[in-house]
C-alpha cells in the first residue's frame, strides 16, 4: 500500500462523488433551462410587453436559485472522507482530485503500472 493511501478513503470519496453529481445536475439542467428562457422569451427592455417581463424576471431568479442550490449541495456533498473539509479553495472546486487540498490524504485508487 502507498503510504498515505487508505482504500476505503478513495472508495468512499468515488461513491461521495457520484452522490455530488446525482445532486448537483438536476439542478444544473434547471439552470440551463432558465438561462434559455430567459434569453430567447423573456425580454426586460422598455418595448417588452408584462408577459415578456414576468417570464425574464421570472428566469432571472430561478437562474441564480438552481446555481445557488447547486453550489450548496456540492459543498454539502463533496467532502474529504478524512477530513470532512469541502474541496473547494481560493482556485476554485477541485473536481477530481488525487488527494485532499487540506489534509493530503490520497482520495483516488493507486494506479499499477502494468509489466
Amino acid at each position: 500500500m502507498e503510504p498515505g493511501h487508505h482504500p476505503n478513503v478513495a472508495a468512499e470519496f468515488a461513491k461521495r462523488r457520484r452522490a455530488m453529481w446525482r445532486a448537483v445536475l438536476p439542478w444544473g439542467a434547471l439552470a440551463a433551462l432558465a438561462f434559455v428562457v430567459g434569453f430567447f422569451v423573456g425580454n426586460p427592455g422598455e418595448d417588452a410587453t408584462q408577459p415578456e417581463r414576468i417570464i425574464g424576471t421570472t428566469a432571472f431568479f430561478v437562474l441564480v436559485a438552481a446555481f445557488a442550490i447547486s453550489l450548496w449541495r456540492m459543498r454539502c456533498i463533496y467532502r474529504c472522507p478524512s477530513c470532512e473539509k469541502p474541496l473547494m479553495d481560493a482556485e476554485g472546486i477541485h473536481y477530481a482530485p488525487d488527494s485532499c487540498p487540506k489534509c493530503g490524504v490520497k482520495l483516488s485508487p493507486p494506479t499499477h503500472p502494468h509489466s
